[in-house]
């Protein structure tokens, strides 16, 4: 036996010993004789050494855990007492031979010991008043048992200046703080503060002290620097500065804790209704109209009617201001000849992207110039242009298309071979025939192809109604997961997509989650949305989990090909680590749900795992929070079909007791704080 041990049983020893001497003889009782079949049974707590009655207190104490021995089957009280932790009262039934029970005991917390002193023998600090939490506690030198955390320190005496600081105490810790109070002039200056706020009931503290409401005149004021802080009202904000107090005079303090707004507001009208308003290529709406939340600066403005020319605008947006213009249109003249001429625009270009599947290396030509073989992806000015195709043994194709700011325009014409009288084709191709024009996609189509290509599962565009995607995906600590998408709400001011996910680990447990997703911001290239999450499931022998995940996503994307994505967000969660004591199956189930300290290693291991999930009653469940971010990697390789790669973790905390191998002999031995995932996405 070592001499831990030995000292441990001595100590235990003496406690029982006291315990029977406390308490009168006349007082303890013969404990009742149980009839029937008597059956071993191994009784411990958690930490072990506890002082352990049976039934009731009055039969004074059996024995100390970990205790093994024989009882009688059937219902009893076990009472535990340990110094040092709350006494535990558990019901247990003794129904079959070589039962284990394991009794989690519960820390007491402690106070820590505070112990002030006159730095060096300091006359000045020596008998000085000390207040700790705004109460009186005494003079220097002195010694205070004060509860775990944080106080505040103050010790203030006549002619000198007085002494401020937060102490972080922790349960059970001792510590000593010196104190040096430095001397005043014989006369001190005097001011005062005259202190206002931007809103209504905040609270005034000067060096700490809570002086009132603002405004308020702070008055008697030594003369130099002081912290003024101004907390509360209605922003619930907090304004702190150093002040200079002047002496014999009052120095005027004006706190600010609403922030100034951060967008401004453009009325947009115009002399014809109803007329299309775009804002920097963007249609928001109809004239008369109101476009919120506009960033400060330089914006595009075009209102368009049919029948009418467009007209053009450029304004200047303020912070916190409406800005209101008219836009006047004026009747189109009609054109002389049908043929469409490209009309420049300040608002940029667009991309054209023509592609011939049925003869490749065709000439395209734009407004009648050449501008190369097929494909073809170059930026065009914004306007109606006319796109021609012709390649020898086909007939031409043409057709008009409106080049919108910002967004790509796809044709992809077939062309047909020219036939000769005997049913064949001829190589030389026939008299160019006028251009044959075919109906142009509207803005409306072009823009849905535009965004089906955009789509994705996890950046921060949302899906439109009557548009879903699936997911499949494989990585780590989730070896399968698959999710559906589907767009529920999309207006121009409000966007919305739900979606439905399950994943297993590793045969241990299933889970199934719902989610959304809400459009803040999409503006080409730039998008956010914020999104939350709920979810659980059940596992093998008992176990379970619960979670929820809230957050935001803010999304780039390149060529509407590739979106890098930024996903920041909170994950709370409770997960059900072992199975009850029954049930445990000691070969198949993981270390952490049967290991004892019988070995310095197995309790260096319990130690570890004690750590991880912060709480004496380990083996039940663990809960917590998180902070998680992401990085999502998602490329669409073609028009309904994309590839992704999320990597993520919580930077900077503590790991999570499912992902170690204690707790799941699947997983790797610690949690590794970075998980990965890599898949694809079908559109639909």
């Amino acid at each position: 036996m070592s001499k831990s041990s030995i000292r441990t049983s001595i100590s235990v020893a003496a406690a029982i010993l006291l315990m029977s001497l406390a308490t009168p003889v006349s007082a303890q009782q013969a404990r009742p004789v149980r009839k029937g079949k008597a059956v071993a049974v191994t009784i411990r707590s958690m930490p072990d050494g506890a002082v352990r009655y049976l039934d009731d207190k009055i039969y004074g104490p059996v024995a100390y855990t970990p205790w093994q021995g024989k009882l009688v089957k059937g219902q009893y009280t076990v009472i535990l007492e340990l110094p040092g932790f709350k006494p535990a009262r558990v019901a247990l039934e003794v129904s079959k031979a070589n039962q284990e029970i394991a009794i989690p005991l519960e820390a007491e917390a402690r106070p820590g010991i505070l112990e002030i002193l006159a730095s060096g023998g300091d006359e000045g600090a020596t008998g000085a008043p000390v207040q700790i939490d705004g109460q009186p506690m005494g003079a220097v030198p002195m010694k205070v048992s004060l509860p775990a955390g944080r106080h505040g320190i103050v010790i203030r005496r006549d002619g000198y200046a007085p002494f401020g600081e937060w102490v972080e105490l922790k349960s059970g810790e001792t510590r000593s703080m010196s104190i040096t109070l430095k001397k005043l002039a014989a006369a001190t200056a005097k001011g005062a503060l005259l202190v206002t706020a931007d809103v209504a009931d905040a609270d005034v503290l000067v060096g700490g002290s809570n002086r009132g409401k603002a405004p308020m005149v702070v008055a008697d004021l030594d003369a130099g620097p002081h912290l003024v802080e101004v907390r509360g009202g209605a922003a619930g904000g907090i304004w702190s500065q150093t002040v200079t107090v002047a002496a014999g005079a009052t120095t005027k303090v004006a706190a600010v804790l609403i922030k100034a707004p951060q967008t401004g507001t453009l009325r947009v009208i115009s002399n014809v209704s109803p007329a299309d308003v775009l804002v920097d290529g963007e249609v928001r709406g109809t004239a008369p109209l109101t476009v919120p939340d506009l960033s400060p600066g330089k914006h595009y403005v075009e209102v368009r009617a049919e029948g009418y020319t467009p007209g053009e605008l450029e304004v200047e947006v303020l912070a916190g201001q409406q800005i209101v213009v008219k836009v006047p249109l004026e009747k189109a003249t009609p054109s002389p000849t049908p043929t469409p001429t490209p009309s420049p625009s300040p608002l940029g270009t667009g991309r054209l992207v023509v592609t011939v599947a049925s003869a490749p290396r065709a000439e395209v030509f734009l407004d009648s110039a050449p501008i190369g073989p097929e494909p073809i992806d170059r930026e065009v000015p914004v306007g109606r242009h006319l796109v021609q195709v012709r390649t020898a043994g086909f007939q031409d194709f043409a057709q008009v298309v409106d080049i919108v700011a910002g967004q790509p325009t796809y044709l992809a014409p077939n062309l047909l071979k020219v036939m000769d009288p005997g049913g064949g084709t001829v190589d030389d191709p026939l008299p160019t025939p006028a251009p044959v024009l075919r109906k142009p996609l509207t803005p409306a189509e072009q823009a849905a192809l535009v965004e089906e290509r955009r789509l994705t599962s996890f950046g921060a565009r949302v899906i439109r109604p009557g548009k879903f995607t699936a997911d499949l995906s494989t990585g780590y600590p989730h070896p399968f997961e698959g999710r559906l998408s589907v767009g529920a709400l999309f207006q121009k001011s409000l966007g919305l997509d739900l979606s439905v996910e399950a994943r297993i680990l590793y045969l241990q447990e299933y889970e199934l989650g719902l989610s959304g997703r809400v459009r803040l911001l999409d503006r080409m290239p730039f998008a956010a949305a914020a999104f939350a999450q709920i979810g659980g499931g059940d596992g093998r022998v008992g176990r379970n989990t619960f979670y929820t995940n809230f957050g935001a996503i803010a999304s780039l994307t390149f060529q509407d090909k590739v979106t890098v994505s930024a996903r920041a967000y909170v994950n709370l969660y409770s997960d059900r680590l072992c199975p009850a004591a029954d049930e445990i199956d000691l070969e198949a189930e993981a270390d952490g749900c049967h290991l004892t300290g019988d070995t310095p290693a197995n309790q260096a291991k319990l130690d570890d795992l004690k750590k991880a999930v912060g709480d004496a009653d380990f083996r039940t469940r663990d809960g917590g929070a998180r902070f998680m971010m992401s990085a999502i990697l998602e490329i669409a390789y073609s028009q309904t079909k994309s590839a992704f790669l999320i990597f993520e973790g919580p930077p900077f905390q503590d790991p999570r007791a499912k992902f170690k191998d204690g707790f799941n002999s699947i997983m790797l031995e610690d949690d590794p704080l970075t998980y990965l995932r890599v898949g694809m996405t079908l559109k639909f």
